[in-house]
């Protein structure tokens, strides 16, 4: 979390994972792609923060 003119707010990656976990598949693609076009997240750490939140580490992953 970090303040924008006294309100508390997610930052970008916290926000696009909150989107891609509730929202159905095809919803989440769209909303992470509007993030990504601007470059406020990365594919790369949003796989890696992914991974983190579900477990799903490379050492875990099976791969």
């Amino acid at each position: 979390m970090t303040r924008r003119q006294g309100a508390p707010v997610t930052r970008p990656l916290r926000t696009a994972l909150d989107l891609a976990r509730v929202r159905p598949v095809d919803d989440a693609v769209v909303a992470l792609d509007q993030f990504m076009r601007p470059g406020l997240v990365f594919l790369d750490e949003v796989r890696t923060a992914a991974a983190v939140a579900t477990g799903r580490t490379a050492a875990g992953s099976g791969r």
